[in-house]
């Protein structure tokens, strides 16, 4: 298996292209559709997202928000 590594530009590009929703410099969940925070109350609509584009799977658990680092990280992960 070839593993593949984005260089540092390549990822500020991603990122520029992706954007992200934050609310007090914390990356919040929210709804791809729209680019709206999702409430802490509210259900999560299909494409809840959060970081760079990524797509919330069942059993993630981001209510707490992510900082700069941790919503990068998720995006090479990713």
């Amino acid at each position: 298996m070839i593993k593949l590594r984005i260089s540092d530009n390549g990822l500020n590009l991603l990122k520029q292209w992706e954007g992200c929703t934050k609310i007090n410099k914390k990356h919040v969940i929210y709804d791809d559709k729209t680019g709206q925070p999702v409430p802490a109350h509210q259900k999560l609509p299909l494409g809840a997202t959060i970081g760079y584009g990524h797509l919330i799977k069942n059993g993630e658990f981001f209510r707490d928000g992510l900082s700069e680092i941790q919503a990068t990280e998720l995006l090479r992960r990713d």
